[in-house]
Parts: C-alpha cells; structure tokens; sequence
C-alpha cells in the first residue's frame, strides 16, 4: 500500500550539519510555562550540587512516550506512513490525563548519567495505558528495535552529568493532550516535529 512513496529525509540543520544517524520517537511536550519551570528547578540541581555540564534548552524538554526506529540517513517513506497511520488510528481512543513529577534524580546507577524530573506512580500507569497499545501496533508493523512502553516517565534535565540520588521536589506536571512524533537528529541537539494528534481527537492531525 505504501511501498512506493518516497523517502523521508530529515531536515539540513544550519551550516550543512547532518548528524550520523537519526532516531524517531513518540513524546509529550512540556507547555512553555511547564518547561520555564522545569529549567528553574534545572538551574536549583546544578548550583546545588556543582554541575558544570549546561541544562537542556526549554525548547528541547520532553518526554519520551516510545521511540520507533533508528535510521542512518533517510526513512522509507512506507515505514513512516505506517508509524502516522497508527498515531491517527490509536489517539481518538486516549483521552488527555495528567503528568506529574515529583522527584528529581540520576537515570542511571553511576556516572555519567542523565538527570531528570522523574514521574510519580499515578503517571507512570497513566501513561503506560498509551504506551502498551501503542507499543504493540508498531510491533505488529515490524517495528521490533526497542522494547515496549512502561517505563518511568522521565524528562531529561541535564544529559551525561555526575550521579545524584533521588531527591523530592515541588510536583511540576500537565496534562497530555496530544502525541508528538519527532526525529532526534543524534548529536546534534535538535529534534525536528514530524506530526501530532490530539488525544481527544477534536482537531486535526498536524503533519510537518
């Protein structure tokens, strides 16, 4: 059905940048106000405990609902209408619910690792509902690369930093209302919109 569209190709960052291979993946977005504070509480960890390493811009701050397939340096065009065809048949069915986070610590067990707001156990089975169907849709696609939805919702503070133990913090969270797709061009620092979808499915999908 899809065999004969053509390739996706992910965007030329400025100065002829291309970055080595690439990274597709399903994610939440922090509102503005949501990710300000997030950076505030950012900009706490590091002065608190001497991170020297720089915090993740505002505009880089996600979740990550569950990544798809790693690619070298284009998509077949088939393999991403299938990823949107399952975004668009999946979304209607969710409706938004609300992500917390309540702790602030390491991913990881030693260093370097990633520091992160981490979701408290509301979230975790909030978002584990989306993930699981979602999950095995792209399973049934052939999309076998990366293990299925359930783990720790988790948006990244400071990436490759010392090890900090897990520390209460001042609840920081939205609701989610919709799925975004998005390809992280690795190394780069940037992540490139391919499309979203309301979780209510009252407005239309946005691709590109």
């Amino acid at each position: 059905m899809f065999d004969n569209e053509p390739p996706f190709v992910p965007e030329t960052l400025p100065g002829g940048r291309r970055a080595d291979d690439y990274l597709l993946f399903f994610a939440t977005l922090p509102p503005s106000d949501v990710a300000r504070s997030a950076s505030m509480k950012a900009q706490t960890l590091r002065n608190t405990h001497g991170i020297t390493k720089a915090a993740t811009l505002d505009e880089r701050l996600h979740v990550t609902v569950q990544p798809v397939c790693a690619f070298p340096s284009t998509l077949p065009g088939h393999k991403l209408s299938q990823v949107i065809e399952i975004a668009t048949e999946l979304t209607p069915a969710f409706t938004p619910f609300p992500l917390r986070f309540d702790r602030a610590g390491s991913m990881g067990r030693q260093a370097p690792s990633a520091l992160a707001l981490k979701g408290d156990a509301a979230s975790r089975r909030a978002l584990t509902e989306l993930t699981g169907p979602l999950a095995k849709a792209l399973l049934s696609y052939g999309f076998d690369e990366f293990e299925r939805g359930g783990s720790l919702p988790h948006m990244t503070l400071v990436y490759r930093t010392q090890w900090i133990a897990d520390q209460p913090i001042e609840p920081i969270g939205w609701t989610v209302d919709r799925l975004v797709l998005l390809v992280s061009h690795r190394g780069c620092s940037h992540y490139q919109r391919v499309g979203a979808w309301p979780l209510r499915g009252a407005v239309e999908a946005a691709l590109f």
